[in-house]
């Protein structure tokens, strides 16, 4: 038999000490799950606005289970990517310099690829991500340079300040031809830096995911989550676009802070009952994996789009919903284990695993 063990900020500073913690990979491995899972789904409809905007109550069966993996599962990587990151006595040009090789290289070499071979530039996620990074490091190298004495309220307080300041220049100047999908970059920063505050101040950790706040994250998320549908309610314009904004920023945070809470809570080491022991094992195994399998699974999603006229004209509301995650299983798992194996392949060759992997 195996024994739970779970995490306290005493366990949890030791475990940053040693360079890892435990339960991160079992967190990226049902993230990247998510978003192959929803890739599937999305990709077999000839036009998203089906699952993004019903246009009637009836419509939004085709894209429930969608909307609700993309309320929170690319936060939740942010938040896992922030949470990650340390700075603490290190060279930020050698970060940044590890970045770009990780990042940047298969975003230009492999987006090339998938964009002959699909006819679409994919993977936003690094170029963002790279951003984060770099900012994060200039951030603190102003920090190091100007010998501030920090603390948490400092360091809050001007993210926030920040975060603002860059949301209102995305909202009067188009900087999306400059540097990527700049939208993205101010949709993400908030998990992103929330990650990187609960590994710098342990004292947030405790109080946002250690408290066991499962009842209320799950209560906020469902109620934020059923905003996503406000514009179908007679609703002033104002309002319900204040709803959607707010709902939209916050549930990507709660929803992370739910996986985050469960996951530490049942995080498992050595010795669990044999059932989480192995879901952990396999979660964990596709996380060490979960870089490689966003790069190529692209290439193993398939899109049928006999699926949506099945949807339409055969299923009531209960069904489409059950028939999603059978075949969005299914199809999803056949992506993620293609995605490992030619992974595989391609790290015995040192020079396309830095041009393709990044690694």
């Amino acid at each position: 038999m195996y024994k739970r063990q779970c995490y306290t900020k005493e366990n949890n500073q030791e475990n940053h000490k040693m360079g890892r913690i435990e339960y991160l990979d079992a967190i990226k491995g049902f993230a990247i799950i998510l978003v192959v899972f929803g890739h599937v789904l999305a990709w077999n409809f000839t036009d998203l606005n089906t699952i993004m905007h019903p246009v009637v109550f009836e419509d939004i069966r085709f894209g429930l289970v969608w909307n609700l993996i993309y309320s929170f599962h690319m936060a939740l990587f942010f938040m896992v990517s922030g949470y990650l990151t340390n700075l603490d006595n290190k060279s930020k040009f050698q970060f940044i310099k590890k970045k770009t090789h990780r990042l940047l290289v298969p975003y230009i070499t492999t987006g090339f690829l998938i964009l002959i071979v699909r006819g679409h530039y994919g993977y936003w996620f690094f170029l963002s991500l790279f951003e984060l990074f770099l900012m994060v490091a200039f951030v603190e190298a102003i920090y190091k340079l100007l010998k501030w004495k920090r603390n948490v309220i400092i360091d809050v307080t001007i993210a926030f300040v920040l975060w603002m300041l860059l949301y209102i220049l995305h909202k009067t100047a188009s900087l999306d031809t400059i540097v990527g999908d700049f939208g993205k970059f101010i949709s993400y920063y908030p998990p992103f830096m929330l990650g990187y505050f609960m590994r710098k101040y342990p004292n947030i950790f405790g109080k946002l995911v250690l408290r066991r706040n499962y009842s209320f994250y799950l209560i906020a998320f469902i109620v934020m989550f059923a905003f996503h549908y406000s514009y179908l309610v007679p609703l002033p314009i104002i309002m319900g676009k204040i709803l959607i904004t707010i709902s939209g920023i916050m549930i990507q945070i709660v929803g992370s802070l739910l996986v985050f809470s469960i996951f530490n809570r049942f995080s498992i080491t050595t010795n669990v009952h044999e059932f989480y022991g192995l879901i952990h094992n396999r979660l964990s195994m596709i996380g060490q994996y979960s870089m490689d399998i966003y790069i190529l699974h692209i290439l193993f999603v398939m899109t049928i789009p006999q699926i949506e006229k099945f949807m339409r004209n055969s299923l009531d509301f209960m069904s489409t919903i059950c028939f999603q995650i059978i075949y969005s299983s299914f199809f999803a798992a056949f992506a993620i284990l293609m995605s490992i194996i030619i992974a595989k392949i391609i790290r015995n060759s040192n020079c396309l695993n830095r041009l393709i992997l990044g690694n």
